[in-house]
């Protein structure tokens, strides 16, 4: 079933709905695989807030939240290895 075809059955309910997928995500986050952007997406749907609604910056916060990106220059394996 396409999205089309769930919008056009939410819609004889009198229900809309917007879809984000994996892609999305990476067009923020290129360095994400597909199970981490569906975490991302999940998280998003989660915190949703209607006030704010899910965005390209929502998008980016709960990826950096959930997956932060090493320091520039310092190789992931060793950001901790001086502890």
């Amino acid at each position: 079933m396409n999205t089309e075809t769930i919008k056009r059955r939410l819609a004889k309910r009198g229900i809309i709905a917007i879809f984000w997928y994996i892609d999305d995500v990476k067009n923020v986050r290129p360095d994400l695989n597909d199970e981490q952007c569906l975490k991302v997406l999940e998280q998003c749907e989660r915190d949703h807030d209607a006030e704010t609604g899910i965005n390209w910056d929502v998008i980016e916060y709960h990826a950096d939240d959930l997956f932060p990106e090493p320091a520039e220059g310092i190789p992931s394996t060793e950001l901790w290895s001086f502890l």
